[in-house]
């Protein structure tokens, strides 16, 4: 049996996506968000639920993660070069008033720095 073409270029094209997690913060909106003027409802009405979340002394960290794999990542041997990741964390403090007082945000790809406060 033998399979059309198009069903074969479809099978490899969707194998080739990427794989992708969390909600990545863009720069335009990281720049939007104002430490001593955004508060934490303005926040999550901006970027959605956070990743996670925690407490330092007592200030609320809301902390927005994210990863994206290329598929082509895991084709052995090649996968080195044709390959490539991408991690964000950002992390958003909110005092007791819920205003927030310190925000940061990181990310890597392939070993780069794409965003950073």
């Amino acid at each position: 049996m033998r399979l059309p073409r198009t069903l074969v270029l479809a099978a490899v094209a969707g194998g080739l996506s990427a794989c992708a997690t969390g909600k990545k913060v863009e720069a335009e909106t990281y720049r939007q968000i104002q430490e001593n003027r955004t508060t934490k409802s303005e926040l999550i009405e901006l970027l959605g639920p956070p990743t996670s979340t925690g407490f330092q002394g007592n200030d609320e960290i809301l902390t927005y993660s994210s990863s994206k794999t290329d598929a082509a990542t895991f084709i052995p041997f090649a996968g080195v070069f044709l390959g490539g990741n991408e991690i964000q964390v950002c992390s958003f403090h909110f005092n007791a008033s819920q205003v927030l007082t310190y925000k940061s945000c990181t990310g890597a790809a392939a070993g780069n720095r794409v965003l950073s406060n």
